[in-house]
């Protein structure tokens, strides 16, 4: 069993009313039933959603494909609402450390109100209302393990508190983030003998494909060779997305994780990029060595 952190975008900021936030909480209360998945967290914030489940592998993708058609052909059926509503893959974060579950669940439930400060604390289209309050519980959550760990509704309010005082909740979850993918590449690699450099990897792909580095660090360049790039850095250097966002022109996580797939999407019909993308690997691995 896996726990896992998605966001969810729409492909733009549609007009939501309060009817499309009824069918959401009913699409997700049935995906969770349909495929046994553990929510822990929840929150309905256009243009995104964001969820905190545990679930084993194959179920969660099962679980993420139906609750994203199911809601957007309920909102065909209901709105005329047409084309796709969700943009390209969602960003999925597996972890195993169940002690981020906490305050993943905590930054979770502050989104909304670094959205909109108006908005107060008994945000109804988030799963942080049964926190609070056990006549607000949805059957479809599992409130107990937070709140056993908190001790209770009033020490999981009391915690929330002190972290809305202290930390901007979207800092506090690309921090979350960096944990996550910092303990990822370590693990895998232990029986390296050394890191390489982030300039060591950027000459050996500028060279591959007969670029300059330059090119690769321009932010405003988008494609296959940044992936690439991208991709290295995080598994020869060990460096976090954060990190490798700041080499590549001061972007987000989120955006290197979509360079990264992109990358990989297209290797998988282009032969070249492929060929290329194995010829660098090697390379490094020999310098790593």
């Amino acid at each position: 069993m896996k726990y896992y952190y998605y966001i969810v975008s729409a492909e733009q900021r549609r007009d939501f009313k309060e009817e499309d936030y009824k069918i959401f909480l009913a699409k997700l209360a049935e995906s969770v039933y349909l495929n046994n998945v553990t929510l822990y967290a929840f929150t309905f914030l256009p243009p995104r959603f964001h969820l905190l489940l545990e679930a084993p592998e194959m179920k969660v993708d099962r679980f993420m494909q139906h609750l994203n058609v199911s809601f957007a052909m309920a909102l065909k059926l209901t709105r005329h609402h047409k084309g796709p509503l969700f943009s390209g893959k969602y960003l999925a974060y597996p972890f195993t450390n169940k002690n981020l579950l906490l305050p993943f669940s905590q930054y979770i439930h502050l989104l909304h109100q670094a959205e909109n400060p108006n908005l107060g604390w008994k945000y109804s289209w988030s799963s942080l209302p049964g926190y609070l309050s056990e006549a607000e519980k949805e059957s479809f959550i599992n409130y107990d393990r937070l709140l056993t760990e908190t001790g209770g509704r009033d020490g999981y309010r009391r915690r929330l508190r002190e972290m809305a005082k202290t930390v901007n909740p979207k800092e506090g979850i690309e921090n979350l983030l960096a944990k996550i993918e910092r303990f990822v590449p370590k693990a895998a690699k232990r029986g390296e003998k050394k890191r390489l450099k982030p300039k060591r990897i950027l000459a050996v792909v500028a060279e591959a494909f007969g670029v300059k580095q330059e090119e690769i660090l321009n932010p405003n360049r988008k494609g296959k060779i940044r992936g690439v790039a991208a991709e290295f850095l995080l598994k020869f250097c060990g460096l976090t997305q954060n990190e490798i966002g700041r080499i590549l022109g001061n972007i987000g996580y989120s955006a290197v994780s979509h360079l990264r797939y992109r990358m990989r999407e297209k290797m998988k019909n282009d032969k070249r990029l492929a060929k290329t993308f194995e010829e660098i690997e090697r390379k490094l691995t020999a310098l790593s060595k």
